[in-house]
């Protein structure tokens, strides 16, 4: 009788356990639907909660941490995307899905280079994945190898002589690598303090990439409302030198008395880790005495944004005045953007308004500039500013200033 007690006991504890363990199996399912539900609402939040409860309960659970990385890699956190990634992927090394989940995860953060690599064996392992090609086609066009395009075009339009994509690509491919673009601008600058003044600025360039460089010539016509016209031409050039480092060089020309007679501009960047640029630069002007103005800066890419701290340091026999301008930039595609920079201090940062910059005691500012494309050889450029400037001991005025401007690419 004994025995039997014991046996019973034992059957009921198990039956217990295993009721718990289904129990908990189900209420991880529930929320896990619950979590896809959230995701395909656009309710973000809400199904990260739910996948972090199921993992919580479940470590192993394939299908929640599949999504949880994607779910990351939908909102562009492409490091905390990787992160969940590598675990899932240690779990579940053999698993389909995780290898194309990787594969999505270096083409969407932009590791056009890791694509093209791992483009061969997925497409071997998948070859119905039409998918795969058009990636692969996409991150060799990024990396301008236009002959490996155009070969994997041509075989993804043997399978669908219809894809949107390899047709795109073909397109492009007929046009020229770095089409000559042309830029014309319009921008203005006002105060009203001590005296009306409204200068307005009219610029038109062209600008052609090469191979490991740029070649860029302007030419500026300033108009004062008291009647006076001024011109002034630059030629600039950005030139690469090495795969991290890259320089930016202008000088530009004016026989006026607004513009200076002579500028320059020397810069040069370098890629950091952790998606960062330094720069260190020296911008140099000439009226009746030589000016430098140096310049440095750091950015930061962060998801969709970019952020720019940038400070620059006028040497004049009284000391060094230096100004600040931070920068925030929100990327909406490849091309769109918008904008803010906030600044604070006394060195100019405009070169066009150089001269009445220097004449300011202190200034603090703040602008938006946004960039849309209008269609594959338009864009659109306008920004829009703020400052209030101490250009008297304790006395201050607003000051306003804007700018539009089109970029258009020309035929060859």
């Amino acid at each position: 009788m004994k025995h039997f007690l014991i046996i019973v006991l034992l059957m009921g504890y198990s039956s217990l356990l295993f009721g718990q363990q289904d129990g908990g199996e189900a209420n991880c399912e529930l929320l896990y639907q619950q979590a896809r539900e959230s995701v395909f609402a656009g309710r973000y939040g809400a199904a990260h909660n739910l996948l972090r409860q199921v993992l919580t309960q479940s470590p192993q659970h394939h299908d929640a941490a599949l999504l949880e990385a994607r779910l990351f890699l939908w909102q562009k956190d492409y490091d905390a995307s990787a992160k969940a990634f590598e675990a899932v992927k240690s779990a579940f090394p053999e698993s389909n899905d995780v290898k194309e989940l990787g594969y999505d995860l270096v083409f969407f953060s932009g590791q056009f280079a890791r694509v093209v690599d791992m483009a061969p064996d997925m497409i071997a392992a998948f070859p119905d994945r039409i998918d795969f090609r058009e990636k692969y086609a996409q991150a060799l066009w990024a990396l301008e190898r236009r002959e490996e395009t155009g070969r994997v075009a041509d075989e993804i339009l043997a399978i669908d002589p219809t894809n949107e994509v390899a047709l795109e690509i073909k397109r492009l491919l007929a046009e020229p690598m770095h089409p000559l673009k042309l830029h014309l601008n319009y921008s203005f600058d006002h105060f009203d303090e001590p005296y009306l003044r409204w200068w307005h600025l009219y610029s038109a360039g062209l600008s052609k990439k090469y191979d490991g460089y740029s070649l860029g010539a302007t030419v500026n016509v300033g108009h004062l409302n008291d009647g006076d016209t001024e011109f002034q031409v630059e030629g600039e050039s950005y030139v690469t030198l090495t795969q991290q480092s890259y320089m930016y060089v202008m000088y530009g020309y004016s026989s006026g008395s607004y513009f200076p007679e002579h500028k320059a501009s020397l810069e040069v960047w370098h890629q950091l880790p952790a998606e960062m640029v330094a720069s260190l630069g020296m911008n140099y002007y000439h009226w009746n005495n030589n000016i430098f103005i140096a310049t440095a800066s750091v950015e930061k890419y962060l998801r969709q944004f970019w952020f720019c701290f940038r400070g620059y340091g006028q040497f004049k026999d009284s000391g060094l005045r230096t100004s600040w301008y931070f920068t925030a930039r929100r990327y909406f595609n490849a091309t769109d953007y918008l904008q803010v920079t906030l600044g604070v201090g006394t060195a100019p940062d405009e070169p066009y308004d150089i001269k009445t910059d220097l004449e300011r005691l202190s200034a603090y500012s703040i602008r938006a500039l946004g960039m849309k494309q209008l269609s594959h050889r338009t864009a659109l450029r306008v920004g829009l500013g703020v400052a209030r400037e101490e250009y008297a001991p304790d006395v201050y005025r607003a000051r306003f200033d804007g700018t539009v401007g089109i970029i258009y690419l020309l035929s060859k």
